[in-house]
């Protein structure tokens, strides 16, 4: 659901670049990819590789985000293999809530929906800036709270 929200079929060549220079996806099987590595079709999950991955992952993106800021689009599962506290760049954990019967749920179809969304907003408007990204419009979803750079969106 990510990726399809994602739609790399609708960038330019320009995104796809600007995604490939500054978009990293983990995965179980080959590590930290950026969009246009070239992998074998695959099904593994991460939980089971964490332990595996978890030095490495958080090494590459050390070096390579250093005083930048992250936005953090993993599922928990995935995040688990970064130690977070070991990356001297600002991170932000976005957290997605549908509000139902007057209490916050989190539904995970939608959640993976707007990783996915707020990934390609963040490529198209090439976000730089916790400002500029506090102002993507998330089709229904407002911003609600920052605590500690976790960002609560709620879809009302």
């Amino acid at each position: 659901e990510a990726f399809k929200s994602l739609s790399p079929n609708d960038f330019s060549f320009d995104d796809l670049q600007y995604a490939n220079s500054n978009l990293l996806i983990l995965s179980g099987l080959y590590g930290v990819l950026k969009p246009l590595d070239r992998i074998m079709t695959y099904r593994l999950e991460m939980r089971n590789q964490v332990k595996f991955w978890k030095d490495p992952i958080t090494e590459y993106i050390k070096n390579e985000t250093e005083n930048s800021i992250i936005v953090d689009l993993c599922s928990s599962e995935y995040s688990k293999a970064i130690n977070f506290n070991n990356i001297k760049s600002t991170i932000i954990t976005p957290d997605f809530k549908s509000l139902i019967n007057g209490k916050l749920k989190s539904i995970s179809v939608f959640s993976k929906q707007m990783r996915g969304l707020l990934a390609k907003e963040i490529i198209l408007n090439r976000v730089k800036t916790e400002e500029e990204l506090q102002k993507i419009d998330l089709e229904g979803y407002t911003l609600e709270n920052i605590t500690n750079k976790n960002y609560l969106y709620v879809r009302k």
